[in-house]
């Protein structure tokens, strides 16, 4: 009875020695068990992370976590887009703003001649009138800053990650799942005998 306890006891110790490595490594989302849950309610990104720690898994590190070079150098690349977009978005919009700061506010007034019926007379008078310099000038920019928002209003749409959350949910599951595998592959399950009897012997590389 002493020698099936001690077998036990060493199943017990050997296999929650073997879920440490998976614990450490296993990559989550934040408010889902991606091993258990199914994706498919999912609807927007949720933070990730590695191990039991809840170690950050930002930007392309997710992608290189599940194997996905290819994934981490289109959100790279996706990222610096978007960053770009919105420089040039700003750099517009500030642009439009430069007259307001150095321009001339007063209405230009040209000469401007004209015919008149002065009793009874035709005869000609010069007036003072407005180039529509001001009014012009405001259009232009009002249509500058509206582009600038435009490019903006486009980077702020663009999404970075290259795959949405379902997708990352299976690559975070397929993951897991062969990490699993790894380590249940490296558990070697032997009989032994032992000066009391006959045992099994666990190893393995944790």
């Amino acid at each position: 009875m002493r020698h099936f306890v001690f077998v036990a006891l060493l199943l017990v110790t050997s296999a929650a020695r073997a879920e440490d490595p998976l614990a450490r490594t296993r990559i989550g989302f934040d408010g889902i068990n991606v091993d258990t849950e199914a994706a498919n309610h999912l609807d927007a990104w949720t933070s990730t992370y590695r191990g039991d720690q809840h170690e950050p898994l930002e930007g392309e590190a997710f992608y290189y976590e599940v194997c996905r070079p290819d994934l981490a150098e289109g959100f790279r690349s996706r990222a610096m887009l978007r960053k770009g977009l919105a420089l040039v978005g700003g750099a517009i919009v500030l642009a439009s703003l430069i007259p307001l700061v150095v321009g001339d506010h007063n209405e230009a007034l040209v000469d401007e001649t004209v015919t008149r019926s002065i009793d009874g007379h035709y005869v000609q008078v010069t007036d003072k009138v407005s180039n529509g310099a001001l009014v012009d000038g405001a259009i232009q920019m009002g249509v500058v800053a509206g582009v600038g928002v435009m490019v903006l209003l486009i980077a702020y749409g663009l999404d970075s990650q290259p795959i949405d959350a379902v997708q990352a949910h299976d690559l975070a599951a397929r993951r897991n799942r062969e990490l699993r595998a790894r380590i249940a592959s490296a558990i070697h399950v032997a009989p032994t005998v032992t000066p009391h009897g006959g045992a099994l012997q666990l190893s393995g590389a944790f």
